[in-house]
């Protein structure tokens, strides 16, 4: 089921993004470096259908076998109760990870690929470094690994969440300020990724609870045209190989730097 929640997403966010009454502004649906971030979304299912087999899956049973206290799984509660629970501690594990890689200065590399896309689209979700996907596929789902969620639930739960974060980076202008209390809209989390001091704010990508406690909420205010990596709009490599690449030249310079 979540892989159909985030491609019935994917649809929805595409039919509205063609809607001139809709969108939040112009763009062709064939934009600049669609080749790359098409790239990124199929590597990013593919890792993630890997992360499941050989991380969620194996480790879920593990524990199942190996810790004596009571397992989630073992309650039997409804999965109308255990999904939205997962949900939210999916989000919680999400929002460790994104946060993490805006306080260190070497996963912030990392994540500058994310924040380097200068359109806000459905696609920009999946534009991340592997090195960001790694941790986020860790990170995620260790909350509902821990206390042993029902490992269809784990899945589920991931997949929703993917479809979360499909439509906040979707470029719509529809009118949601009455859950913005609850809930990140992609009004809200087109500020993260304005190259300023709201790209410091709002991490979350279903709740703002963990951004109220943390202090890094910030309600929406005035918008912006201008995206992308805060001091390198222009300059930061936009094609998928030098991306790929441009992290990792980046920390081998600083270490360089620091042993001279």
């Amino acid at each position: 089921m979540g892989p159909i929640a985030l491609l019935m997403t994917i649809a929805a966010c595409i039919a509205i993004e063609r809607s001139a009454r809709y969108r939040y502004r112009d763009a062709a649906f064939f934009r600049d470096y669609f080749t790359s971030d098409l790239t990124y979304l199929i590597m990013a299912v593919g890792f993630g259908l890997w992360t499941g087999l050989s991380y969620v899956t194996p480790l879920t049973e593990w524990l199942a076998g190996q810790v004596s206290i009571p397992r989630l799984a073992r309650l039997e509660l409804s999965k109308w109760v255990l999904i939205p629970a997962g949900l939210v501690l999916v989000d919680l594990g999400n929002w460790l990870a994104h946060y993490l890689m805006h306080r260190s200065n070497t996963l912030w590399e990392m994540h500058k690929v994310h924040h380097s896309s200068r359109v806000v689209d459905w696609l920009a979700t999946f534009r991340s470094h592997i090195g960001e996907q790694v941790l986020r596929n860790v990170m995620g789902p260790m909350f509902l690994i821990a206390i042993g969620f029902p490992l269809d639930v784990t899945l589920f739960a991931t997949g929703l969440y993917g479809a979360f974060g499909v439509f906040q980076h979707s470029n719509t202008r529809l009118n949601l300020r009455a859950i913005e209390g609850v809930f990140i809209t992609p009004r809200l989390h087109r500020m993260h990724h304005v190259p300023g001091g709201t790209c410091q704010k709002n991490f979350g990508t279903v709740l703002t609870l963990w951004d109220r406690l943390a202090g890094s909420y910030a309600p929406a205010g005035r918008e912006s045209d201008v995206f992308g990596v805060p001091g390198e709009v222009e300059t930061y490599p936009q094609t998928w190989f030098r991306q790929f690449v441009e992290p990792f030249r980046r920390l081998i310079v600083r270490m360089t730097l620091q042993h001279d």
